[in-house]
């Protein structure tokens, strides 16, 4: 797919949209089938052979302007080019066929950073584990399934599908959990007593329930309930 064919067709399309381009695929007043610039409506050839034009006549002129651009928009440049080359689908995968094939050098970098850098670690890995409480209490639940040798893996998109089949609701009480702090994941049959750590075997709680439940068979915690005759 051209970028011609993602564009907005029009310029008051492309202003409501934030693009800073636009492509009618009709013609210039020069005869150009180009994009054109969001902000004054001229086509980009247009605009790049009068650069050139005015470049030829004075180039020093022209490079001290574009010095003074650079300098007064220097961080904007390089975050637009920043997102533009990570954006690149290429660049992506030559990312990731680089990491692949160097998945040593990388581990023994990044061991030898911690080593060197003890406190940065410590802090990023703080804030790593307050931008992903869900993704630290997954890792919890695999580390106890491993202790007990109990088989299954899953992920936070795993409790998500659950939480959206429960419709953000407690799987006991049926209150609303749609609240983070107020849900916790329980395993149906407790790793305790075999249960394992497939997303089949888990079940979204409130905090109450969930601690009225603990360990208990799930026949028992039935029968505790008052749901068994």
């Amino acid at each position: 797919m051209n970028d011609e064919d993602v564009l907005p067709r029009t310029r008051a399309e492309a202003k409501e949209n934030g693009s800073k381009r636009y492509f009618t695929g009709t013609p210039c007043r020069n005869g150009h089938v180009a994009e054109r610039y969001s902000s004054s409506g001229r086509c980009i050839e247009c605009v790049s052979e009068c650069n050139r034009k005015t470049y030829e006549k004075d180039p020093a002129q022209k490079i001290k302007s574009a010095q003074k651009w650079y300098a007064e928009n220097k961080g904007y440049k390089l975050k637009y080019d920043l997102e533009r080359y990570h954006s690149n689908p290429k660049v992506k995968e030559q990312q990731l066929e680089w990491k692949r094939a160097n998945s040593d050098k990388m581990s023994a970098y990044r061991q030898k950073w911690i080593s060197d850098n003890p406190g940065k670690h410590k802090e990023s890995q703080r804030l790593w584990a307050l931008n992903n409480p869900e993704t630290v209490q997954a890792n919890v639940r695999a580390r106890r399934a491993r202790k007990r040798n109990a088989e299954g893996r899953h992920s936070t998109a795993d409790v998500d599908a659950i939480l959206e089949r429960q419709k953000f609701k407690c799987a006991e009480c049926g209150i609303d959990i749609s609240d983070r702090k107020s849900r916790q994941v329980d395993h149906i049959m407790p790793l305790k007593l075999g249960g394992s750590n497939w997303p089949s075997n888990l079940q979204l709680l409130c905090i109450k329930c969930n601690k009225v439940k603990g360990a208990k068979h799930p026949i028992d915690f039935a029968a505790k309930r008052g749901r068994l005759v």
